[in-house]
């Protein structure tokens, strides 16, 4: 998530439900305090279908991943 500052409710519901269908984990990378909050705030309203967290670097990100590819293979 890079320069978000709003995400519009239909587009969070639909990330949080028809959007991440073919998704079997969803990292959002996110690189300053406003996308922390925003990505902080979508996990706690729209709880996501698929597991979904939030990082603050690729490196993190990818770690997450292959540890959730790890666990559920």
């Amino acid at each position: 998530m890079r320069r978000v500052k709003y995400f519009e409710k239909a587009a969070r519901t639909y990330l949080a439900t028809e959007g991440s269908h073919l998704i079997s984990f969803l990292v959002l990378l996110v690189d300053n305090p406003v996308a922390t909050s925003i990505s902080e705030v979508y996990l706690k309203i729209n709880t996501p279908k698929v597991p979904t967290v939030a990082c603050r670097t690729l490196e993190e990100g990818i770690a997450l991943i292959n540890d959730f590819l790890h666990k559920n293979n």
